[in-house]
């Protein structure tokens, strides 16, 4: 039996919340078993080589992405998503490219009108990025998977057959683009 001052660490259970405690000598043995040691060693050597967990970087940026979002959002403080029409504030909405950036020519990256649109930081934007959903004819088409996981098939489902409101014309050979060139990983 441990110590009573010895330090406990929760445990929680698949159905009932907190289940118990272990001790802080029989969380050590459960490492190995969950092969989280290698991790945590690999995470110390990196702590320890740097001296700190953050580092630097030089990137690049896009120049026309602010005027790119502050065009899409037209002085709103809300707008609307793309693809689920969730009405909601603008910092949780990004530009979101219809048609992948890194595959645009420097015309169809110039072409702010139809190239990108509001997507809501909820799960559209990724969605679409991923290849999840795509848009054809103005309704919004899923690519579900057997096997799916329920949060992910539910959230198919609710965006399943939605009108895209920012489906036109102008914005047609974008949508296909995505549609042929972007799926989900198999």
């Amino acid at each position: 039996m441990p110590c009573s001052g010895e330090p406990r660490v929760p445990v929680m259970g698949s159905s009932t919340g907190l289940m118990g405690l272990l001790t802080q000598h029989q969380s050590n043995l459960l490492i190995p078993l969950f092969d989280l040691d290698d991790d945590l060693e690999e995470y110390k050597e990196l702590v320890g080589a740097q001296g700190d967990t953050d580092g630097q970087s030089l990137r690049n940026y896009r120049r026309e992405q602010h005027l790119l979002r502050k065009m899409l959002l037209d002085r709103r403080r809300i707008a609307q998503c793309g693809i689920c029409g969730s009405s909601l504030p603008k910092d949780l909405l990004v530009a979101a490219h219809i048609k992948q950036r890194a595959k645009c020519s420097t015309e169809e990256k110039l072409d702010l009108p139809n190239i990108a649109m509001l997507m809501c930081d909820f799960g559209c934007d990724g969605l679409y990025e991923d290849g999840f959903i795509y848009v054809e004819e103005g309704t919004v088409k899923t690519r579900p998977m057997a096997g799916d996981p329920a949060a992910l098939r539910d959230k198919l489902v609710s965006l399943e057959g939605l009108t895209c409101n920012e489906w036109s014309e102008a914005r047609r050979g974008y949508f296909q683009w995505h549609r042929a060139n972007v799926s989900r990983e198999y």
